[in-house]
């Protein structure tokens, strides 16, 4: 009887240890374990205008359009007679020039901003624009201004011709520079001699409605 009591306890020791063992063998956890990791909170991306014009001779590149100068007057818009101009003077003359223009026109709308950089000088001006060639090997330019007044036209033609700057590329000098007015208008060419009056000629088919 005192046999069997003692197998007894030892069998309940026995279970004891081997319970305890067990929680013992348990994996020490270790901090940080079994936690989600918190990515960093993502910015959205903020909206960058690519393309914008900010330097004083920035021009637009602007595909030439045909025209045909008899649809104009003098109170057309600029845009519409320097393409008026070209489309007349490769009939005319000047189709080399004008066929180089085709994949490298650049057009700037004159401002306070950038008048200096394109005319040598500040004037006060009704609207103006300025037509080149982003080829830099070639010195070209073409300046069309609407004056305030006939008189204004006049005057500021020939003050032009005197301020615009005819080395104002890198390693190349325009030719020559010519220029002329028509009611409001003004045209002023910077390239070569034969080329400018071409584009002059095609200048005054432009109908005055005066």
């Amino acid at each position: 009887m005192k046999k069997t009591k003692m197998m007894a306890i030892l069998l309940a020791m026995t279970l004891a240890l081997a319970s305890c063992g067990q929680e013992g063998n348990k994996p020490e956890e270790k901090p940080g374990e079994n936690v989600e990791e918190q990515k960093p909170e993502e910015k959205p991306e903020e909206n960058i205008d690519e393309g914008e014009n900010t330097g004083a001779n920035e021009l637009d590149i602007v595909p030439l359009e045909e025209v045909d100068i008899r649809t104009l007057n003098t109170e057309s818009d600029l845009r519409q007679i320097v393409f008026g101009i070209y489309t007349e003077a490769s009939k005319t003359g000047a189709k080399d020039l004008v066929e180089s223009l085709k994949n490298s026109h650049a057009i700037a709308n004159l401002t306070d901003e950038n008048m200096e950089n394109f005319l040598g000088a500040k004037y006060d001006i009704e609207e103006g624009i300025v037509s080149e060639s982003m080829i830099g090997s070639r010195a070209y330019s073409m300046i069309l201004i609407r004056a305030k007044s006939e008189n204004d036209a006049e005057k500021l033609e020939k003050d032009i011709v005197k301020s615009v700057d005819p080395a104002k590329w890198i390693c190349v000098q325009a030719e020559s520079i010519d220029g002329d007015s028509n009611d409001k208008l003004v045209l002023v060419m910077m390239g070569e001699k034969t080329e400018n009056k071409i584009m002059l000629e095609a200048f005054d088919e432009i109908e005055d409605l005066d």
